[in-house]
């Protein structure tokens, strides 16, 4: 889970060096035709590229214009804001040069439509710059939206592992439906407590944000290891030990999402390590791709796993093209 998630007012960003490089590759890629092997896209989609390409100009121009133009440590939050989505939008160009079908091409449309949603909050602040509490609170949304997400994220996961619980317990003549009811009255609890942390109503200011994060995180945490202790704890009750080892198939699966999660956790603390690295750091530079090495053998084995669930694919890809983005950051310091 990560320790720290704001940069510190002292640590101002620099003028990006290589935004103009950026946008000459931006839009080239929106410029080049279609390879021959690839589906055409049209009508909606078509229009929603275009529409990227505008977004993705427009907030690397909002970038350079806020630079000077508001307080150092509000626009260290701000870079720490924009910096990943203007990465992101080079991941989805990636994915998109190797589209093969229909349903490809509309999840690419999809993940368009989000990420233009999340640009245009940046750049419609443009007009706002003289009035902070504007600012502050795009950033105090930004970073409640970004640990919502993560909430519903573990809710999902440990939903997945209750359904592959439950479906090895239906299998054993020991269980029926009041073993059911009762596992789930015991994680009513947990997951009201998930709730509560993600429509926390009180109020956060801009200078305690990164405190709140802390705290919201490490409470995230332990009620998500608590929820899974939980189901695994009820299983081993009501099923015996040997029935349970019989079925390796939902095992497997569970241990994925697992895996999956851990990955994820692992790759936004790296994220936020990499923003703090300076060019001359030449060991700690060093030591992250060893790391973005090893999470990217966990990450492509678990692409390689037949048995992952197909809709937690998508996941893992968007893992694999995060650190290959850190990798690239990396080795241009070389």
């Amino acid at each position: 889970m990560t320790d720290e998630v704001l940069p510190t007012p002292q640590n101002k960003p620099e003028r990006d060096s290589g935004i103009v490089r950026f946008f000459q590759k931006v839009n080239k890629f929106f410029k080049e035709p279609p390879a021959q092997s690839a589906l055409k896209l049209s009508g909606r989609i078509h229009e929603m590229e275009a529409a990227a390409n505008k977004a993705s100009i427009d907030l690397l121009q909002f970038k350079q214009e806020i630079d000077n133009k508001i307080d150092p440590y509000l626009y260290s939050l701000v870079c720490n804001a924009v910096d990943p989505i203007i990465k992101e939008i080079s991941h989805i160009q990636k994915v998109r040069e190797h589209l093969s079908s229909p349903s490809q091409q509309v999840k690419i449309f999809h993940r368009l439509v989000l990420w233009i949603e999340k640009a245009k909050k940046w750049t419609e602040l443009l007009p706002h710059l003289q009035a902070n509490e504007v600012v502050q609170k795009v950033i105090v949304a930004h970073i409640l939206g970004e640990f919502q997400a993560l909430v519903d994220r573990d809710v999902k996961i440990i939903e997945d592992y209750l359904y592959h619980a439950l479906s090895d317990l239906e299998k054993e003549s020991q269980f029926d439906e009041l073993h059911r009811e009762e596992l789930l009255s015991r994680l009513q609890p947990l997951l009201k407590n998930f709730s509560e942390l993600k429509f926390d109503s009180k109020v956060i200011t801009i200078r305690s944000l990164a405190s709140w994060r802390h705290t919201a995180d490490q409470s995230r945490e332990a009620c998500f290891v608590q929820s899974l202790q939980l189901i695994d704890s009820f299983v081993d009750m009501v099923t015996p030990a040997a029935a349970f080892e019989g079925n390796k198939e939902s095992k497997h699966v569970t241990e994925i999402l697992l895996k999956l999660a851990i990955l994820e956790d692992q790759i936004i603390k790296l994220s936020m390590q990499l923003e703090s690295l300076e060019n001359s750091d030449e060991k700690n530079i060093k030591t992250c791709l060893t790391i973005i090495e090893q999470l990217a053998v966990d990450a492509n084995e678990m692409n390689c796993d037949l048995r992952l669930p197909h809709e937690h694919a998508d996941r893992v890809q968007q893992a694999i093209e995060a650190l290959e983005s850190m990798r690239n950051d990396l080795d241009s310091y070389f």
